[in-house]
């Protein structure tokens, strides 16, 4: 054979031999075909198979082991003084400042300082007020009333009040129906007047839940309750 045609097979030959011996060839047909640490994963190496495939406080996504988010046990602590519940980072008294605007408190807890705090123990409750018949004008007997409930919801630490209005049977249901849901507003813009900050909802329910048959069960009637929305 001419020299020139031994030349041309030989570089043929490397050529072959090259391109199917790349050092970068991740192709596997089981696990011990890649390298320590990974598995053959439809004839490719990867980083896991499954989430029991990676370290503790990561999971299996898309062939590549990935943090999980809040994940905590013996040896990943929670950062920002939060306790540790089922694997993952809860808020509690210690978090740092500010994160009541953010997050909601246990049940039995309240932000104090910007910290959820366990809840003392509190001697105020959201009071109604009572009108006279036909009136939706707060008297000084029910400013006094919601200048009460005003202070109690900063001491409760709530985020908003629910005003629901009621009347007595007398008076048609359409207009009942009105005239309780103008008492509900005139508290909501009251305790807007005093202060009192978040969501200040009305509602009137008219003469639905009256159960008065005399003077003075028809005023037990007519009247706005204060509810924690």
């Amino acid at each position: 054979m001419p020299m020139s045609s031994l030349r041309t097979v030989a570089a043929l030959f490397f050529v072959v031999a090259s391109s199917a011996c790349s050092p970068d060839d991740a192709r596997c047909e089981a696990d011990a075909d890649c390298a320590a640490g990974e598995v053959c994963v439809d004839g490719t190496c990867q980083q896991c198979r499954v989430d029991a495939d990676c370290p503790a406080g990561s999971r299996c996504a898309d062939g590549a082991c990935a943090p999980i988010e809040g994940f905590c046990d013996d040896t990943h602590p929670c950062p920002d003084g939060r306790r540790c519940e089922a694997s993952r980072c809860v808020a509690t008294a210690e978090v740092v400042a500010d994160a009541c605007a953010t997050v909601v408190c246990p049940a039995g807890e309240a932000c104090a300082d910007g910290v959820c705090r366990p809840r003392p123990e509190l001697s105020c409750a959201l009071g109604a007020v009572f009108y006279e018949t036909d009136s939706d004008v707060l008297d000084d007997e029910a400013r006094r009333a919601l200048q009460t409930s005003a202070q109690c919801v900063a001491q409760l630490q709530l985020r908003g009040v629910h005003a629901t209005g009621h009347a007595d049977e007398r008076g048609t249901e359409e207009y009942n129906l009105a005239l309780s849901e103008r008492r509900a507003q005139g508290v909501t813009r009251y305790l807007r007047s005093l202060g009192v900050r978040g969501a200040l909802t009305a509602s009137g329910m008219g003469e639905e839940l009256a159960t008065g048959a005399d003077d003075a069960a028809w005023r037990h009637d007519r009247r706005v309750d204060l509810l924690p929305p």
